[in-house]
């Protein structure tokens, strides 16, 4: 039954300027953040606060990429992609 996939992420905003908002499944994990060449531009070992078990919502500082369009992953699976617009 594909309704109960463990490795779904969600995350927002998108277009995002700043910060983006990863809900995790769980945690420990490690996000990846790539460039269309697929250089990696970011990476962030993320955990929640102790005693918060399970999974839950993670920012993500974006300020310092270039405007552009980039791809999120964890350790399992492409999360997906956002656009990052330029800071005013």
């Amino acid at each position: 039954d594909d309704s109960k996939d463990t490795s779904f992420v969600e995350f927002f905003p998108n277009p995002a300027s700043t910060t983006i908002h990863l809900q995790l499944p769980s945690t420990p994990a490690t996000i990846t953040v790539f460039n269309l060449l697929g250089e990696k531009v970011r990476e962030e070992k993320v955990s929640l606060p102790a005693g918060q078990a399970g999974g839950g919502e993670i920012t993500m500082d974006v300020s310092e990429l270039p405007a552009g369009l980039y791809f999120v992953r964890t350790e399992e699976a492409m999360v997906g992609k956002f656009v990052k617009l330029a800071c005013r």
